[in-house]
């Protein structure tokens, strides 16, 4: 274990936080976000967790596990006194400090500057399309958080490391499902210990486990958390959503460049890395090819094997010599004391103009917050006044902005909340209404089922016009980010000027309004 200086750290963490700040990584990008504050503000104002539905026409008294709600309560307080610069300056300071973090671990454990260096381009495209400001973020900070804590004690021996680790479990099983993450961690600590005869460290990782199992049962579902999960993790409607997709080799870019990288360099039989970063590198590759979701933490976690291994290579290369040199000298220079203080103020720089909207709004173009093209206030604000107790089919991708808009006043068809709170068979049939464009009869009979009186478009769906085509709706306001239709049988409003047989485009009636009051329109922070 070697001294890391704090001048290499402070550059490192200015660097990605400009990146993924001024990058436009697309920390509100996912509506998940929206419903999850507006969740913490239902539990704040209730003084409880709602055990049951109450935002849903679909799924209205249904048991709804949420398993992030601290999470939510957390965000939304968050949000209420900082707005989204709060949620903002959090969701980058965690992936850039996420990632800072496990480059000094990897220095500490005898990587090379040089080997860190070239793994963290495609460590951090790995890590730039999660940062987003979600429940997952807290699965980041513990996953790597029980890694270091299980190896400083394989390192020290030390019980001290493992005794926090219930403790955290206490409050990961309340953050995020990503708990269920760390037991298999834990379970290959446990197997190195057994595979090289070292019974009292295995006895104490058995011991850490069965005591992490019996923290989970700390929440508000009890041990009912884990089928929670499972619903989540089994769903087959997931399959279909961009963050539950296996890893598209040749098409995902990032996760194609690091996986070709950790082929290039992964070696099993390398002892003098640990057994169990070369087993838990082969865990997590499985898992990221399995799933884009697991990409972020898969990453993170194998950095120091990675690194390990490119420096051994290093090492064996012809240019040895003169790569340990380099490395030296770097370390040396960061060393001195113009160097420090340069780099602490650099890392101050970066949180400071990611916090004030001059000069981050004028980078990034627009104020930070929900994108503008995706949130459907007006569209939202229509529905409320003039149908609030009609029943609208959305999609899936405006649902959690709509909680966020009607907080249940009016009721939505489904949201992000997905398979843990709604069944297979709704989801499925969502699926099929959208794949059919509300045509036919399997259409005509969910639409009965569910005595739907309306729909909501986004505008920017790939095949919003065909939606146009159908005789069973006629459109009702056209907004900048959706559509709304009505059933043929519903009358129009009585100021509705605009027909859907003189629609040709999309471009003819962009922007009509119906002389709709707006809602309170989400906080800026300028």
């Amino acid at each position: 274990m070697r001294f890391i200086p704090p001048a290499y750290i402070g550059l490192i963490l200015f660097f990605l936080i400009l990146v993924l700040a001024f990058g436009n990584a697309q920390v509100f990008g996912d509506p998940d976000t929206a419903w999850h504050i507006a969740s913490g503000e239902l539990i704040r104002s209730l003084h409880a967790i709602p055990l049951f539905d109450n935002w849903s026409f679909t799924a209205a008294g249904e048991h709804w596990y949420n398993l992030s709600w601290l999470f939510d309560v957390l965000i939304s307080l968050l949000f209420n006194y900082g707005g989204f610069t709060a949620l903002y300056l959090l969701t980058i300071l965690v992936f850039a400090g996420s990632i800072t973090y496990m480059c000094k671990e990897s220095l500490r454990r005898g990587a090379s500057i040089l080997s860190v260096l070239l793994l963290l381009l495609p460590t951090l495209l790995v890590v730039f399309n999660s940062t987003l400001a979600r429940p997952h973020l807290c699965s980041i900070v513990l996953t790597i958080a029980f890694y270091q804590l299980l190896w400083n004690f394989r390192e020290t021996r030390k019980t001290c490391h493992l005794i926090i680790l219930p403790a955290l479990m206490v409050l990961w099983v309340n953050l995020h499902g990503g708990f269920l993450l760390a037991f298999p961690i834990m379970a290959l600590f446990f197997a190195e210990a057994v595979f090289l005869h070292e019974r009292e460290k295995a006895r104490n990782y058995a011991m850490i486990i069965a005591l992490c199992f019996v923290a989970t049962s700390i929440n508000p579902y009890g041990l009912s958390v884990y089928y929670g999960a499972y619903k989540t993790l089994a769903a087959t409607f997931n399959v279909s959503l961009v963050e539950w997709q296996p890893a598209e080799i040749g098409h995902n870019v990032s996760m194609t460049l690091m996986l070709l990288l950790a082929l290039c360099v992964f070696s099993s039989f390398d002892k003098r890395i640990a057994p169990v970063d070369r087993t838990l590198a082969i865990m997590l590759l499985i898992l990221s090819l399995s799933s884009v979701r697991h990409g972020a933490i898969t990453v993170l976690l194998i950095m120091p094997y990675m690194a390990l291994r490119i420096t051994n290579l290093l090492n064996e290369s012809p240019f040895a010599e003169h790569l340990r040199k380099i490395d030296n000298a770097i370390m040396l220079d960061m060393q001195k004391p113009d160097i420090r203080i340069m780099a602490s103020v650099m890392a101050i720089v970066a949180v400071v103009s990611i916090t004030l909207p001059y000069p981050r709004d004028s980078i990034l173009k627009e104020p930070i917050g929900f994108p503008v093209k995706n949130f459907p206030v007006k569209e939202a604000a229509y529905i409320a006044e003039h149908y609030p107790n009609l029943r609208f089919f959305n999609h899936y991708n405006i649902g959690g902005y709509l909680d966020y808009l009607w907080h249940g006043k009016v009721k939505v068809f489904v949201d992000g909340r997905a398979n843990s709170l709604y069944s297979e068979d709704l989801l499925n049939d969502y699926t099929e209404f959208v794949e059919n464009y509300g045509f036919g009869g399997r259409a005509k009979t969910i639409a009965s089922e569910y005595k739907l009186d309306g729909l909501i478009i986004p505008n920017n769906d790939k095949n919003a016009g065909l939606w146009r085509w159908n005789t069973d709706w006629n459109i009702a306001y056209v907004g900048d980010v959706a559509t709304v239709y009505l059933r043929k049988d519903l009358p129009l409003p009585p100021n509705m000027t605009l027909k859907p047989s003189n629609l040709s485009s999309s471009k003819s009636y962009q922007g009509h309004h119906l002389r709709s009051p707006l809602p309170p329109v989400q906080k800026t922070d300028q």
